[in-house]
């Protein structure tokens, strides 16, 4: 097989890999947006379990006790949602890894692909000088022979 024809057949491995790896790349950023949003949702609960606990033991000292209950259930609704968002983000730091190890796989196929297309550059350029010097050797020995 021909120079250009292993050329012209790694083109489009290479714009197909560089495509795969901008499609992980826009992955894991939307994976990161959702973990973000994650955690300001989880640190927003957190603030208002704080503020439940401190309103639950402020009504537990006070002398008046009515919706008492009504405030611990909401503490403990608050809680289980702040312990579900903390089991959110723990899933979802397991895909960020997972998704960076498919990313870095994503991009060692490209580094491969890329350099085999700069070998196959390098070669038609060897063979490109090497018939362009042929060629001028010819050339020069042509006029050699002309003149005597």
């Amino acid at each position: 097989m021909s120079i250009l024809a292993k050329i012209r057949r790694i083109k489009p491995l290479v714009k197909a890999n560089k495509a795969m790896v901008d499609q992980e790349m826009f992955t894991l950023s939307q994976i990161l947006k959702e973990k973000a949003v994650t955690q300001n949702e989880l640190h927003r609960c957190q603030q208002a379990y704080m503020r439940g606990i401190h309103d639950l033991n402020q009504q537990r000292n006070s002398e008046y006790r009515t919706g008492q209950d009504y405030l611990e259930k909401s503490v403990d609704y608050t809680r289980d949602l702040w312990t579900s968002l903390f089991k959110e983000t723990q899933i979802l730091d397991n895909k960020i890894a997972a998704q960076r190890a498919v990313l870095m796989n994503a991009k060692r196929r490209l580094k491969v692909v890329e350099k085999l297309h700069e070998r196959y550059e390098l070669e038609l350029q060897k063979l490109a000088s090497k018939q362009e010097q042929d060629f001028l050797d010819e050339f020069h020995l042509g006029t050699r022979m002309r003149q005597k």
